[in-house]
């Protein structure tokens, strides 16, 4: 909370998070602690038993911590790659039913200290219709399906790069937004000298994606899983 309380968690100051500009507009704010790459020494500095702990942990991919402010609302999303597990600890919430987030539907109201999982290619939405903020911890975890010797934490992914092209353009049509302005914001140079645009084309795996969706034909069990209660998790 102290992080809150000095402005550390916070939204992009431009729109160059690509991933959660959406929910930026909606009043959502967050703390990278790790996002695929090395956690960057500021984010070490402020919160070192966190980082060591996140580290320590090789299927995290991401992690941080995000808040949904009061009367807050996330529009309905989903990731269908089935790359990762989305996790979520609640760390200072309401702890109320009006606090929740739905995953295919089925709701789930957060609390401090409990955790849950969920499959992040079901379609969901988060809602806060309370007065007080909720801050919880935010992990995307590499779904391990039959893991072997042979598990790679990031295997390449034929034809990512095509299959993110298309779903940036249908994403871009259904929400109205003229082609010239999406191919104007892919020729931004990135943080890296290149270009969103380059960057995506070259990409070949889960990590390396920064936005990407595809179409999934099969759900086969809950989405939702907590140390509490049911919850399959199936792929």
């Amino acid at each position: 909370l102290k992080l809150f309380d000095e402005g550390h968690i916070r939204a992009a100051a431009t729109y160059n998070d690509l991933g959660f500009n959406s929910f930026f507009r909606r009043g959502w704010k967050r703390f990278y602690l790790k996002w695929y790459d090395a956690p960057v020494p500021s984010t070490v500095a402020l919160c070192p038993k966190t980082v060591e702990l996140v580290q320590s942990i090789p299927t995290l991919n991401g992690a941080m911590f995000a808040m949904l402010p009061a009367d807050g609302d996330l529009g309905r999303h989903r990731d269908p790659f089935a790359g990762s597990l989305r996790y979520h600890l609640g760390l200072a919430t309401p702890n109320s039913d009006l606090c929740c987030i739905y995953v295919d539907g089925q709701p789930y109201a957060w609390r401090d200290g409990e955790d849950v999982m969920f499959d992040e290619t079901y379609i969901h939405w988060a809602e806060n219709r309370t007065g007080v903020d909720r801050v919880i911890l935010f992990c995307a975890a590499i779904a391990i399906i039959g893991q072997e010797s042979g598990f790679q934490a990031d295997p390449a992914v034929p034809g990512l790069a095509k299959i993110a092209r298309a779903e940036l353009d249908k994403r871009r049509e259904s929400a109205g937004i003229p082609k010239f302005a999406l191919d104007a914001a892919l020729a931004l140079p990135s943080t890296s000298g290149k270009s969103y645009g380059d960057r995506l084309d070259a990409v070949k795996t889960e990590q390396q994606r920064t936005s990407s969706a595809a179409s999934r034909s099969e759900r086969r069990c809950s989405p939702i899983a907590t140390r509490s209660g049911p919850g399959g998790l199936c792929r």
